[in-house]
């Protein structure tokens, strides 16, 4: 195991896994909101309030064999907050005796130090805990409940320490901005990995009233001349690339419902969080079912339509990246690429700066700000925040 999870963390085996996995319809990532239960109030939560029923653990555990049994090979567990539910171990537990790659997210406040250390016997791939600032006054500006920073920070600390990997899930906003910088330090003096995602998007049942907590255009220029641009190597342009080796751009580059899943508490299938409609329930029917669904394969057969509106785009060589769940929210349209992407691929095209790396990925710090695939594993998604 430890050896395949080495294998995909180069982007280019991971672009080419999820390219095979969706030809064949194969979810070689799935992530599993175990419940929608928080205990914290974060002001940017993609929740956006709303608690559903949740699957009983025998279920998370037949789920978890039915999706291995279709190829899966990394199982994230999210919430809401999976350490309210007393089997959130259990069904760690059984992802990994399946020879599953298994990655946790967690607002890290209520683990007991033993519940820490039965997941460090696991041996995750990684476990992602939300850290918002670099002290209680920024962190608890975003989460609402005084003393959640210090009880973050522990867990951190007590998985490091058991030499689990560990990312620091930063979302920039705009209250919080000013100390990204005094975040990522800090992130770093935990011994941990920290990533930034620079896009909140709408909540799960399309609520727009988050998007306030973006960052400013004068905030996302200044993050993405400071720590994009100066960080990409010397190659040659996408741009150039794309001249001469001309491809046609499909709106579900993201492998969204194709080769990853998203499994919500109360049993939903759906492409990923928040992208309706979805394939139908699993509660009580089969993964492959509703995986093979005739609804599945409307969505497949709609990702599958060109991106007509970037063909010819001259801030191709700056393009981040197409979310269709973000563009199907906020502009009707899956096909149709949001105002913020094109914002942040026309700033990176403009700059004389803008250099790819060997990998055209971002910095170690920083995720694409998409939802989708987006960890370095190539797996589930992205999505780190809490």
């Amino acid at each position: 195991m430890a050896a395949s999870a080495g294998l995909v963390r180069s982007g280019r085996v991971r672009a080419k896994l999820h390219s095979l996995a969706g030809r064949a319809a194969v979810p070689v990532a799935v992530q599993l909101e175990l419940t929608q239960r928080c205990n914290l109030r974060c002001c940017h939560c993609y929740l956006g309030g709303s608690v559903s029923s949740e699957l009983p653990t025998r279920r998370w555990l037949e789920l978890v064999a039915e999706i291995r049994e279709l190829g899966c090979m990394q199982v994230s567990l999210t919430g809401g907050e999976i350490a309210l539910r007393g089997d959130w171990l259990e069904i760690a537990e059984r992802v990994r005796q399946l020879g599953m790659m298994l990655t946790v997210l967690t607002n890290g406040t209520l683990m007991a130090p033993e519940e820490l250390d039965q997941l460090a016997k696991l041996c995750p791939s990684r476990v992602s805990v939300s850290i918002y600032g670099p002290c209680a006054a920024v962190h608890e500006a975003v989460t609402g409940v005084a003393g959640s920073f210090e009880k973050s920070v522990a867990t951190v600390r007590h998985l490091t320490r058991r030499g689990i990997r560990v990312r620091a899930a930063i979302v920039l906003m705009r209250r919080s901005f000013a100390a990204y910088g005094a975040t990522r330090d800090f992130a770093l003096s935990l011994g941990c990995e920290p990533v930034f995602d620079f896009t909140v998007d709408p909540t799960a049942l399309g609520g727009t009233d988050v998007l306030a907590h973006r960052l400013s255009t004068a905030q996302l220029n200044d993050f993405l001349l400071r720590e994009i641009v100066p960080t990409r190597h010397s190659r040659p342009r996408a741009g150039d690339e794309l001249a001469a080796h001309p491809r046609e751009r499909v709106v579900g580059e993201c492998g969204a419902g194709s080769s990853s899943a998203f499994v919500s508490a109360a049993g939903g299938l759906y492409p990923c969080v928040g992208f309706l409609p979805g394939f139908g329930s699993v509660a009580t029917r089969p993964f492959k079912s509703a995986w093979h669904s005739e609804k599945a394969t409307r969505h497949r057969r709609r990702m599958s339509r060109v991106l007509a509106a970037c063909q010819s785009c001259e801030a191709a060589d700056g393009c981040v990246s197409t979310c269709p769940r973000r563009s199907l929210v906020e502009m009707g349209d899956s096909a149709l690429p949001t105002e913020w992407s094109c914002h942040i691929a026309k700033v990176l095209h403009d700059s004389s700066q803008m250099k790819d790396d060997v990998n055209g990925e971002y910095p170690p710090w920083v995720v694409a700000g998409q939802q989708g695939v987006s960890d370095e594993e190539g797996m589930a998604g992205s999505d780190d925040r809490e």
